[in-house]
């Protein structure tokens, strides 16, 4: 009868990690559903991309930071960095977006689009604008380079 015990113990508790395991699967398939939900109502990163180099380029920085998430940066202390680049470097003349990475994470949705950049005064050279998921919207993040 000791023994009987002892396998109903093992048993329950083999059913009680498997009901976790369960819900943990669960919940992390639900979290890939929401991601990929919130990825199909934000809509392709690269157009937040364009929008922003395309500001960048008009030298219209206030509509440019708009589509920014930065923590390094203020909207004027982006707007100096712009207008110092813009003086040192040549404005903006052209880029190219190339190919968006989606980069998985656990609680955030992240991007990278790499980028092409002409400026005035120095040869093409790569950029990368890095975004991120934040309440259904894809935004430009630090590590972006636009100079």
């Amino acid at each position: 009868s000791s023994a009987s015990s002892d396998n109903n113990g093992t048993q329950a508790q083999a059913t009680a990690a498997i009901s976790t395991a369960q819900a943990q699967a669960q919940s992390q398939a639900g979290n890939a559903s929401s991601q990929a939900q919130a990825l199909a109502q934000a809509g392709p990163p690269a157009e937040v991309a364009k929008s922003f180099f395309t500001a960048v380029q008009n030298q219209d920085y206030a509509t440019a930071y708009k589509y920014t998430s930065f923590k390094s940066f203020t909207s004027e202390s982006f707007h100096q960095a712009s207008t110092a680049s813009d003086q040192s470097l040549g404005k903006l003349a052209s880029y190219t977006l190339g190919k968006t990475t989606l980069i998985p994470g656990s609680d955030t949705v992240k991007a990278q689009v790499a980028v092409v950049i002409t400026r005035a005064n120095i040869p093409s050279h790569p950029g990368l604008a890095m975004l991120v998921l934040e309440n259904g919207t894809w935004k430009i993040t630090d590590g972006t380079v636009w100079q």
